[in-house]
């Protein structure tokens, strides 16, 4: 029984993951069973997901990198998700009530409802300012100024990134 090679989420208070960079995670072999390359959520509670990066993540049996499987009547909030070049695709939701409220991109076309493209656009991992690395976008990226900068439930002002970079910023 195979689930997120990063973090895989079962029975459990509602989940929010929020700036975070989930970046060449690989699950090693190929296994039959439930997968997400980078995070497999199969829970009983409402899972959020805002502002985060999930790109490059492998998986030999290419299983998609994010994979929604929430219990019957639950769902999950995705905004200014950014899922980029991951090998098994990007997403798979299943039975989910999905609420995808703007910003969210995809390089390819398995996420319901987000915006595609971002392919091939995105720097290494590495140290852009801040406490963690992450992955930012370069130059021309579909992904500049695609996000919103406020909370999709409290429509509260979003004042910085992972990196401590106020946003909104121009570029």
């Amino acid at each position: 029984q195979l689930r997120g090679s990063a973090l895989w989420v079962g029975a459990a208070p509602p989940l929010e993951i929020t700036d975070s960079t989930f970046d060449d995670n690989q699950i090693a072999a190929f296994a039959p069973g439930e997968a997400g390359a980078a995070i497999f959520i199969d829970g009983s509670q409402r899972a959020r997901l805002l502002h985060n990066t999930i790109s490059s993540n492998r998986d030999p049996g290419l299983r998609p990198a994010l994979s929604l499987l929430p219990a019957a009547g639950i769902g999950a909030l995705l905004q200014n998700n950014w899922l980029v070049d991951n090998n098994g695709g990007n997403c798979a939701v299943l039975g989910a009530l999905l609420e995808v409220v703007g910003g969210n991109l995809s390089s390819d076309a398995s996420c319901r409802d987000f915006l595609q493209g971002g392919a091939g656009q995105i720097k290494p991992l590495g140290q852009y300012g801040g406490p963690v690395p992450t992955r930012p976008p370069t130059s021309g990226s579909a992904a500049i100024d695609r996000g919103g900068c406020t909370d999709a439930d409290s429509s509260q002002a979003l004042g910085e990134d992972a990196r401590v970079v106020p946003r909104p910023q121009d570029g």
